[in-house]
């Protein structure tokens, strides 16, 4: 019986995948580097999101603007992340992700009353398209979870 070897395919799909897993930790990061600065024209916005991400995005910024809100604490990070499925320009990902930030009124410093008193976990479920010769997160769906993400993100 032969054994299968690695083709350049699978070279390719493994870079690929490298690639996308990079785009979605990075769409991740330059939403909440832009929540801080309150700059719903950080070019790293559409630079890393396309679609109705980017709306979602750039609505929710210009509204947490608005009101005065940003976040302090560190920047969320991936803890766990695969894609589930792929075509040359299409991604499926779940990802678990740990933020450990917290919402404030820029004002007055005060927790936003919507926080879960920071330190949570996001369940990120992401469709990532190639767009420009660059993987752009086009819709995510998030769940928030409190003690740690649910089986499979």
């Amino acid at each position: 019986m032969a054994t299968a070897k690695p083709s350049a395919n699978s070279a390719a799909g493994g870079a690929q995948t490298a690639l996308v897993l990079h785009a979605f930790e990075a769409s991740l990061v330059a939403f909440d580097v832009a929540v801080r600065e309150m700059n719903p024209d950080d070019p790293e916005i559409p630079a890393t999101a396309t679609g109705d991400q980017v709306v979602h995005e750039l609505t929710t910024l210009n509204s947490w603007k608005i009101q005065g809100i940003t976040a302090k604490g560190d920047l969320p990070h991936v803890i766990d992340s695969h894609v589930v499925s792929t075509t040359m320009t299409t991604a499926q990902v779940k990802g678990c992700v740990y933020d450990p930030g917290v919402l404030i009124y820029k004002t007055t410093g005060k927790d936003v009353p919507t926080n879960t008193a920071g330190q949570f976990y996001i369940d990120v479920d992401a469709s990532l398209t190639l767009a420009g010769g660059a993987w752009k997160i086009a819709k995510s769906e998030t769940q928030s979870e409190v003690t740690a993400c649910l089986p499979g993100y």
